[in-house]
Protein backbone atom coordinates (compact mmCIF):
# COMPACT_ATOMS: atom_id res chain seq x y z
CA UNK A 1 0.00 0.00 0.00
CA UNK A 2 1.41 3.38 -1.01
CA UNK A 3 1.50 6.25 1.45
CA UNK A 4 -0.76 9.17 0.64
CA UNK A 5 0.98 12.30 -0.55
CA UNK A 6 0.10 15.90 0.18
CA UNK A 7 0.36 18.15 -2.84
CA UNK A 8 0.87 21.88 -2.34
CA UNK A 9 0.78 24.33 -5.23
CA UNK A 10 3.05 27.33 -4.83
CA UNK A 11 2.96 30.73 -6.57
CA UNK A 12 4.41 29.51 -9.84
CA UNK A 13 1.66 26.93 -10.17
CA UNK A 14 4.07 24.04 -9.79
CA UNK A 15 2.88 21.34 -7.40
CA UNK A 16 5.16 20.26 -4.58
CA UNK A 17 4.50 16.83 -3.14
CA UNK A 18 5.26 15.89 0.46
CA UNK A 19 5.06 12.46 2.03
CA UNK A 20 3.51 12.30 5.51
CA UNK A 21 6.93 11.52 6.97
CA UNK A 22 8.35 14.64 5.32
CA UNK A 23 5.56 16.79 6.75
CA UNK A 24 6.22 15.24 10.15
CA UNK A 25 9.91 16.09 9.78
CA UNK A 26 9.14 19.70 8.84
CA UNK A 27 6.78 20.12 11.81
CA UNK A 28 9.24 18.43 14.17
CA UNK A 29 12.10 20.69 13.03
CA UNK A 30 9.91 23.80 13.41
CA UNK A 31 8.99 22.64 16.93
CA UNK A 32 12.66 22.21 17.79
CA UNK A 33 13.43 25.71 16.50
CA UNK A 34 10.62 27.24 18.57
CA UNK A 35 11.84 25.33 21.63
CA UNK A 36 15.41 26.56 21.11
CA UNK A 37 14.23 30.16 20.80
CA UNK A 38 11.69 30.18 23.63
CA UNK A 39 12.74 27.31 25.88
CA UNK A 40 16.45 27.94 25.44
CA UNK A 41 16.10 31.38 27.00
CA UNK A 42 14.23 29.93 29.99
CA UNK A 43 16.80 27.16 30.45
CA UNK A 44 19.76 29.56 30.32
CA UNK A 45 18.14 32.18 32.56
CA UNK A 46 16.91 29.52 34.98
CA UNK A 47 20.37 28.04 35.44
CA UNK A 48 21.92 31.49 35.79
CA UNK A 49 19.34 32.36 38.46
CA UNK A 50 19.80 29.00 40.22
CA UNK A 51 23.54 29.63 40.43
CA UNK A 52 22.94 33.25 41.46
CA UNK A 53 24.98 34.39 38.47
CA UNK A 54 22.27 36.44 36.73
CA UNK A 55 23.22 40.11 37.34
CA UNK A 56 19.68 41.47 37.71
CA UNK A 57 18.79 38.89 40.36
CA UNK A 58 21.88 39.25 42.55
CA UNK A 59 21.43 41.10 45.80
CA UNK A 60 24.79 42.83 45.35
CA UNK A 61 24.10 43.87 41.74
CA UNK A 62 24.22 47.61 41.32
CA UNK A 63 23.42 49.60 38.17
CA UNK A 64 22.52 46.68 35.92
CA UNK A 65 22.13 47.88 32.34
CA UNK A 66 18.62 46.59 31.59
CA UNK A 67 18.93 47.36 27.87
CA UNK A 68 22.13 45.34 27.61
CA UNK A 69 20.54 42.58 29.67
CA UNK A 70 17.60 42.40 27.24
CA UNK A 71 19.90 42.56 24.21
CA UNK A 72 21.58 39.48 25.65
CA UNK A 73 18.33 37.57 25.18
CA UNK A 74 18.16 38.50 21.52
CA UNK A 75 21.84 37.72 20.98
CA UNK A 76 21.39 34.38 22.77
CA UNK A 77 18.44 33.43 20.57
CA UNK A 78 20.28 34.31 17.37
CA UNK A 79 23.40 32.51 18.59
CA UNK A 80 21.43 29.34 19.43
CA UNK A 81 19.73 29.42 16.03
CA UNK A 82 23.08 29.76 14.25
CA UNK A 83 24.65 27.00 16.36
CA UNK A 84 21.66 24.72 15.74
CA UNK A 85 22.03 25.32 11.99
CA UNK A 86 25.79 24.68 12.01
CA UNK A 87 25.37 21.42 13.92
CA UNK A 88 22.48 20.33 11.68
CA UNK A 89 24.56 20.79 8.53
CA UNK A 90 27.73 19.48 10.20
CA UNK A 91 29.60 22.78 9.79
CA UNK A 92 31.76 22.20 12.85
CA UNK A 93 34.61 24.55 11.82
CA UNK A 94 32.05 27.38 11.50
CA UNK A 95 30.73 26.48 14.95
CA UNK A 96 34.25 26.72 16.40
CA UNK A 97 34.83 30.03 14.62
CA UNK A 98 31.61 31.50 16.04
CA UNK A 99 32.52 30.48 19.59
CA UNK A 100 36.08 31.83 19.26
CA UNK A 101 34.85 35.10 17.76
CA UNK A 102 32.37 35.55 20.59
CA UNK A 103 35.13 35.09 23.16
CA UNK A 104 37.44 37.52 21.36
CA UNK A 105 34.69 40.09 21.02
CA UNK A 106 34.10 40.12 24.79
CA UNK A 107 37.71 39.51 25.87
CA UNK A 108 38.08 42.83 27.68
CA UNK A 109 34.83 42.34 29.63
CA UNK A 110 36.00 38.88 30.72
CA UNK A 111 38.56 40.51 33.03
CA UNK A 112 35.70 41.25 35.45
CA UNK A 113 34.96 38.12 37.45
CA UNK A 114 31.20 38.66 37.80
CA UNK A 115 30.78 39.22 34.07
CA UNK A 116 33.06 36.36 33.09
CA UNK A 117 31.05 33.91 35.23
CA UNK A 118 27.79 35.18 33.74
CA UNK A 119 29.19 35.09 30.19
CA UNK A 120 30.82 31.66 30.42
CA UNK A 121 27.96 29.87 32.16
CA UNK A 122 25.39 31.49 29.85
CA UNK A 123 27.41 30.67 26.74
CA UNK A 124 28.06 27.07 27.75
CA UNK A 125 24.44 26.34 28.70
CA UNK A 126 23.15 28.08 25.58
CA UNK A 127 25.61 26.12 23.42
CA UNK A 128 24.59 22.81 24.98
CA UNK A 129 20.91 23.54 24.23
CA UNK A 130 21.72 24.49 20.62
CA UNK A 131 24.07 21.56 20.00
CA UNK A 132 21.57 19.05 21.43
CA UNK A 133 18.82 20.57 19.29
CA UNK A 134 21.03 20.49 16.20
CA UNK A 135 21.81 16.82 16.75
CA UNK A 136 18.10 16.13 17.22
CA UNK A 137 17.30 17.95 13.94
CA UNK A 138 19.93 15.83 12.17
CA UNK A 139 18.39 12.66 13.60
CA UNK A 140 14.83 13.67 12.70
CA UNK A 141 15.79 14.52 9.13
CA UNK A 142 17.75 11.30 8.77
CA UNK A 143 14.86 9.20 10.04
CA UNK A 144 11.90 10.95 8.43
CA UNK A 145 13.11 12.57 5.22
Amino acid sequence: MLAHKLQITHELGQPTTFLPSQLAAILFVLTIIVFVLRGGTHIVRGLLEKGRILPAKRSDAINVDVEEYNRGRIIGNVERLILLTFVSIQAYPALAFLMAAKGLFRAKDLEKREFSEYFLVGTLVSSIVAIAAGLLVKLVLKMLW
